[in-house]
């Protein structure tokens, strides 16, 4: 293989692994974030939960405990979720 073919693929292989090359699997409080969850689709009110919560495991590891932007956030996704199991009964 010469050094250009391992040069390009190297970096293929590095674009795919970069924490830029996927979508986080988490929300922090500077992150944009809906203004009316009630709007979402059920499976894009469970995929912003997931990232939520996975921030707040993060923000948990900080002796600061987490954000109150992030803890404001889950209690709408929370609030929102209970509605819609609500209204499936």
């Amino acid at each position: 293989m010469s050094e250009k073919t391992l040069a390009m693929a190297t970096e293929t292989i590095q674009d795919r692994t970069s924490p830029a090359a996927a979508p986080d699997t988490f929300l922090g409080p500077g992150q944009e974030f809906p203004r009316d969850v009630a709007e979402l689709d059920t499976v894009a009110l469970q995929v912003l939960h997931s990232r939520i919560c996975r921030q707040l495991d993060r923000e948990h590891l900080d002796p600061a405990g987490p954000h109150p932007e992030t803890l404001d956030r889950y209690q709408e996704l929370i609030a929102e979720l209970d509605v819609r199991d609500e209204n499936r009964q």
